[in-house]
């Protein structure tokens, strides 16, 4: 169906934010070369991903590619002016066990944006990042780059 399409794009988007630019131009072009008039298998890019970024890829294929759905969040936010901290409260409400994957939060201040990425492994995290005024707002993944829909509320 169309969700297999535009799942895979995603999965290959989110491949080129993981290895960067020039490895993941470096895996088309020799999965390509490999695979020029012939089959291939979804293992076999993956095997050619792993050994041209040098990483083990199989936990981002497992999570991205193998298994259904995708995060879905929940995330409340509360700044604390004493501290000049921003309390961030992270739920994974999706049925599956939670996703592992790093989340850019982007807060827009007065001042400027900043963006913190943070470590998601578990179905609730909870965190406290510097921050030197009150955000204006607080956007999950500012510049698209992860599969997942997300809701957020804060004051």
């Amino acid at each position: 169906n169309t969700n297999t399409y535009q799942k895979a794009g995603w999965v290959l988007h989110m491949l080129w934010h993981q290895v960067g630019s020039a490895t993941f131009n470096q895996i088309l072009k020799a999965y390509y070369h490999e695979f020029a008039h012939g089959n291939a298998s979804t293992a076999d890019f993956q095997r050619v991903s792993s050994a041209i970024s040098g990483q083990n890829l199989d936990a981002f294929f497992a999570q991205w590619l193998y298994r259904g759905g995708h995060p879905q969040l929940q995330v409340k936010w509360r700044y604390l002016p004493s501290k000049k901290e921003l309390l961030v409260e992270i739920l994974q409400v999706q049925p599956e066990p939670p996703f592992h994957f790093t989340l850019p939060i982007g807060l827009q201040l007065a001042s400027g944006q900043i963006v913190e990425n943070v470590s998601i492994k578990d179905k609730k995290v909870s965190i406290s990042l510097p921050c030197p005024e009150k955000p204006l707002s607080v956007e999950l993944d500012p510049h698209t780059v992860l599969l997942f829909e997300g809701v957020v509320s804060g004051k």
